[in-house]
C-alpha cells in the first residue's frame, strides 16, 4: 500500500507543481476544497452502502494525499500572503492551532462516532471543508488576490506550458543548493522518522502485552506529546525564532532525533522510547515543520511552488522505499542495534545537511534581494576583467561607432581594462573624430604613453585645430621632448589664450630664460584679461605651476561672475603653497554657499590657507553639507589635522559629532585608511547601540496621547530617517569586514522601500558572522520592520516626551537639535 501511496503522491504534485506558480494559492485552494468535498462524499457514498471493498483503501490514499497536499499549499498560501518577519510571528501559532485542532479532532472523534458511525464522520469533515472555502473565499472578496503573488508570463499551449514549469522546476531544484540540501534532509529525514517509529512501537509492543493496556497506553502518549507540542508552539518556537534565529532552531530536532537514537541504542527500553516519541511527536511539530516552512523563504517567489511540490513528490516516494526496505529487514533480527544504527546514521547525516540547508539559507536570501533589486552577482570590476576577449571585442566595437560621444564613452572604458590595448583600437578612431572628441581621446591615452603615441602625435600637429594642438605641445613640453623646443615661441605668440598659455608653461620647462619677460607679461595678461578663455587658460597654467606673485590676480578670479572661472581659481588655489591667507576669510565663506557642489567642494581645500578659527569654524559647516562630495572632503581635511586620522574619526563617530550623514563621510574617510578589524567591529556596534536608542525614542513618540501638532510630526520624521541611516551606518561598518557582496544587498533590500525586500534583509541580517551586532540590529529590524511596533528598552528609558526631546537637543546633530528645539518649544 505504501508503494501505492508512493506513486499517487508523486504523480499529483508533478500535477500540483504544473500550476503551483501560475495561479494565486486561493484559487487552487478553492479547487482543492472543491475536489476534497466531491471525492469524500463519493468515499461516503461507496463506504455506507458497502458498494466495495476497494473503499476503505481509497480513503486512505485520498487521507494521506489531501493531507500532504493541503500542507504542502498552506505553506505556499502564506508565502503569498506574508513577508518573511510575519511568518515568523505566525507560524508558530498556526502550527499550534492545527495541532489544537487535531486535539479538539480526536476528542470529537472519540465522542461522536459511537452516535453517529464513523462512515458519517466523512460527512463532518466535508463540511469543514465547505466552512473552510467559505472562509477563505469571504476574506479574499474583501482583500482581493494574496498580495505577494505575481502571475508568469503566458505561453500558447496549456499542455507545454504545464510541461516547461515542471522542467523549469527540475532544473532549479539541480542548481538551487538550498533545494538540493533541503532536499536531501527530507531525504533522511523520512528515513529516520519511520525506523524511529518502528523502533518506539516495538519496545511499547513488547512493553504492554495485552491489547486493552497498549491502547490505554497510547491514548496517554498522543494526549501528553500533543500537549506538549501544543505549549511549545504558543508559548516556546517564536521566542526561540526571534533570539536564536531559523538556523538555529533548525538544528533542534536532528539533534534530539541523535540523542534518542543513542538513548535507545544504550538502553531498548520504555523510557528511551517515551523520549523518542516526544520527539517525534511533538519536537517535530513543534520545531522542525515551521522552520522548514521559513526555509523555502530564500527561494524566488515564482519559483517556491514548484520547489515544495518537488521535494513531496520526488523526495518522500523514494525516501518512503528506502525505510520500507530497512525495516522489512529488521524485521528478520531480534536483535535491535541493526536498524538502530542506520537511523543513527541516516540522524547524522541528517544533521550534516541540515547544517549545509542553514548555509544555503543565508545565500539563498541574499540571492533573491540581488534578483529582486536587480543587483550583479559580483562587483562590476570583477565581472569586466573576467569577461576578457569577448568584452574586448564589444570594447572595440563601442569605440568605433560613428556616434563621437558613444565612441568617447567605450574608449574611457576600454582604457581602464585594456590599457595595454588600447592605442591600437583608439588611434584608428582618433583620426576619423570630430575635434573635439579628437582631444578627448588622446587625453585619454597620455596618462600610460603608450610606445606609437609619440610619433603619431608628431605627425598630428599640422593636422590639429588649436585645442589639440595645445594639448599635444602640452604633453611634449611635460616631457622634454627636444623635437618641441623649437615650437615653444611660436606657441607664446599665438592669438590663442590655450596656445599661449602652453607657450608660457613650455618657456618654463624648457628653461628659456631669454623667452621669461614675454612669457611672464603674457601670463598676466591671461589672469587680467576680460575674457573668460583668457582667464581659464591662465589659471589652469597656475593650477600646474603655482606661482604666488600672482596671488591678487587670483583672489579677483574667486570672485569672478562665471562659476567656471571661479571653480578653475578653486583649483588653482588647492596647489598654493603652506601659507596663511587673512583676506581669504570672507572670500571663500561666501564660495562655501554657492550653489554647485563642485565649488563648495574645492573650497573645503582651500580651508588650509585661513587661520585656525576660521578655518575650524567652515570644516564644521562643510562636514553637514548637502552633497556628499563635500562632506567627505571636510571629513578628509579634519582628520588630516587631528594627528591619527584613524583614531580621531573612529572617536569622532563613536561620540556622534555630528549628523549621519557627516558620520558616514568620516566612515568612508576613515575606510580610506585601513583600519583594524576591530576598530569597525566597534563603530557598527556604537551605531546599532544609537539605532536602538533612537527607536525607542520614535516609539515614545508614536505612543504619545499629545496632540499631533506639526512640529512633532517633523520631529517624527527626522526620528525615522536618523533610525534608518543609523542601521545603514552600521551596516556600512561591518560591510568592510564580512561579505561586502552580503552586506550591500542588505542594505539595498532595507532602503528598497519593498516589504518583502525589507524583510528578507532584517532575516538576512540575524545571521551576520558578528553575533552581538546580528542579535541587536536582528531585534531592532523585527521590532521596527514594516508592520512592527517599537520595542521597551530596558537600558535607556526616557521619562516623558519632553524628556526625549531634551536629549535629541543635547545632542551634536544639527538638524535633529533644531526640529527637537522646535517642538519644545510649541510644547510650551
Amino acid at each position: 500500500m505504501y508503494l501505492v501511496l508512493a506513486g499517487v503522491l508523486m504523480a499529483v504534485t508533478m500535477g500540483y507543481a504544473a500550476f503551483a506558480d501560475r495561479l494565486p494559492a486561493e484559487r487552487l485552494f478553492k479547487v482543492f476544497f472543491v475536489s476534497g468535498f466531491c471525492l469524500l462524499i463519493g468515499n461516503w457514498v461507496l463506504i455506507a452502502f458497502a458498494v466495495t471493498e476497494a473503499a476503505f483503501p481509497a480513503y486512505f490514499l485520498l487521507y494521506e494525499v489531501t493531507s500532504d497536499l493541503l500542507i504542502l499549499h498552506f505553506s505556499l498560501y502564506v508565502n503569498q500572503n506574508f513577508e518573511t518577519l510575519q511568518a515568523k510571528r505566525l507560524l508558530p501559532l498556526v502550527f499550534g492551532g492545527a495541532q489544537f485542532g487535531t486535539i479538539a479532532g480526536g476528542v470529537f472523534l472519540a465522542l461522536t462516532a459511537p452516535l453517529i458511525g464513523v462512515p458519517n464522520i466523512l460527512l463532518i469533515w466535508s463540511g469543514l471543508i465547505v466552512a473552510a472555502m467559505a472562509l477563505m473565499l469571504a476574506h479574499h472578496r474583501r482583500f482581493g488576490v494574496s498580495p505577494y503573488f505575481r502571475p508568469g508570463r503566458k505561453s500558447a499551449g496549456e499542455f507545454r506550458q504545464c510541461l516547461g514549469q515542471i522542467t523549469h522546476g527540475l532544473k532549479f531544484a539541480k542548481t538551487s543548493e538550498l533545494v538540493r540540501y533541503s532536499s536531501l534532509a527530507l531525504f533522511f529525514t523520512a528515513i529516520m522518522f519511520y525506523i524511529l517509529s518502528y523502533s518506539v512501537n516495538r519496545v511499547y509492543a513488547e512493553t504492554f502485552t495485552t491489547e486493552e493496556s497498549l491502547t490505554a497506553f497510547f491514548g496517554v502518549l498522543s494526549a501528553v506529546t500533543s500537549t506538549i507540542a501544543l505549549l511549545i508552539q504558543f508559548f516556546m518556537t517564536n521566542k526561540l525564532l526571534h533570539r536564536f534565529g531559523v538556523r538555529t532552531v533548525n538544528l533542534i530536532f536532528p539533534i534530539a532525533s541523535i540523542v534518542s537514537f543513542c538513548l535507545l541504542i544504550v538502553s531498548f527500553s520504555l523510557p528511551a522510547a517515551i523520549f523518542a516519541s516526544v520527539n517525534k511527536d511533538a519536537i517535530m511539530k513543534a520545531f522542525r515543520n515551521p522552520v522548514r516552512n521559513l526555509l523555502f523563504n530564500a527561494l524566488p517567489n515564482y519559483m517556491q511552488g514548484r520547489a515544495r511540490a518537488m521535494a513531496a513528490g520526488l523526495v518522500l516516494p523514494m525516501a518512503l522505499a528506502l525505510a520500507g526496505g530497512i525495516l522489512v529487514l529488521a524485521q528478520t533480527y531480534q536483535v535491535p542495534i541493526y536498524f538502530l544504527i542506520a537511523g543513527l546514521g541516516a540522524s547524522v547525516v541528517y544533521l550534516y545537511f541540515n547544517t549545509k540547508t542553514n548555509r544555503a539559507y543565508v545565500s539563498g536570501m541574499i540571492s533573491v534581494l540581488r534578483e529582486k533589486l536587480f543587483l550583479p552577482d559580483q562587483p562590476l570590476d570583477v565581472m569586466y576583467k573576467s569577461a576578457g576577449e569577448e568584452l574586448l571585442r564589444e570594447l572595440r566595437r563601442g569605440v568605433q561607432q560613428p556616434d563621437d560621444e558613444i565612441s568617447v564613452a567605450y574608449a574611457k572604458k576600454l582604457v581602464a581594462l585594456f590599457f595595454h590595448r588600447s592605442a591600437e583600437i583608439i588611434l584608428p578612431r582618433h583620426e576619423t573624430a570630430g575635434h573635439a572628441a579628437r582631444d578627448q581621446l588622446i587625453k585619454l591615452l597620455m596618462p600610460f604613453n603608450p610606445p606609437p603615441l609619440a610619433d603619431y602625435l608628431w605627425k598630428q600637429l599640422d593636422l590639429a585645430d588649436d585645442h589639440l594642438k595645445a594639448t599635444i605641445l602640452e604633453w611634449f613640453f611635460e616631457r622634454r621632448d627636444e623635437r618641441a623646443v623649437n615650437l615653444v615661441e611660436t606657441a607664446l605668440a599665438s592669438s590663442n589664450p590655450r596656445l599661449a598659455a602652453v607657450g608660457v608653461y613650455g618657456a618654463h620647462r624648457f628653461s628659456l630664460r631669454r623667452l621669461y619677460t614675454g612669457a611672464d607679461r603674457r601670463w598676466r595678461e591671461l589672469l587680467t584679461s576680460g575674457e573668460m578663455s583668457d582667464n581659464a587658460a591662465g589659471l589652469e597654467l597656475l593650477a600646474r605651476q603655482p606661482e604666488t606673485r600672482y596671488q591678487p590676480q587670483l583672489l579677483a578670479l574667486l570672485q569672478h561672475a562665471n562659476t567656471r572661472v571661479r571653480y578653475m581659481a578653486l583649483e588653482a588655489l588647492t596647489h598654493w603653497p603652506e601659507t596663511v591667507i587673512p583676506e581669504l576669510s570672507l572670500v571663500l565663506e561666501n564660495l562655501s554657499r554657492d550653489p554647485d557642489a563642485k565649488v563648495r567642494c574645492c573650497c573645503v581645500a582651500c580651508y588650509r590657507l585661513l587661520p585656525d578659527a576660521e578655518r575650524v569654524r567652515l570644516l564644521q559647516a562643510a562636514v553637514e553639507d548637502t552633497h556628499a562630495g563635500v562632506r567627505q572632503a571636510a571629513a578628509g581635511q579634519i582628520s588630516h589635522e587631528n594627528g591619527r586620522a584613524d583614531t580621531y574619526l573612529r572617536d569622532w563617530i563613536l561620540q556622534n559629532s555630528g549628523s549621519t550623514r557627516a558620520q558616514e563621510a568620516a566612515l568612508r574617510v576613515l575606510l580610506q585608511h585601513r583600519p583594524a578589524r576591530e576598530v569597525l567591529e566597534r563603530i557598527a556596534l556604537g551605531k546599532a547601540e544609537d539605532a536602538r536608542v533612537l527607536a525607542l525614542a520614535l516609539g515614545l513618540l508614536k505612543g504619545t496621547a499629545m496632540p499631533r501638532e506639526s512640529a512633532l510630526e517633523l520631529m517624527e520624521y527626522v526620528l525615522e530617517e536618523r533610525l534608518r541611516q543609523t542601521i545603514d551606518l552600521s551596516l556600512q561598518a561591518i560591510e568592510h569586514v564580512e561579505n561586502p557582496a552580503a552586506i550591500g544587498s542588505i542594505r539595498a533590500g532595507l532602503q528598497s522601500g519593498d516589504r518583502r525586500c525589507v524583510a528578507n534583509a532584517a532575516e538576512a541580517v540575524r545571521h551576520l558572522d558578528n553575533k552581538k551586532l546580528a542579535t541587536v540590529l536582528g531585534g531592532l529590524l523585527d521590532s521596527v520592520g514594516p508592520a512592527g511596533r517599537i520595542a521597551a528598552d530596558q537600558t535607556h528609558r526616557f521619562q516623558d516626551i519632553k524628556d526625549m526631546l531634551s536629549w535629541c537637543r543635547a545632542g551634536k546633530d544639527p538638524w535633529l537639535r533644531s526640529c527637537a528645539e522646535h517642538a519644545l518649544s510649541a510644547a510650551r
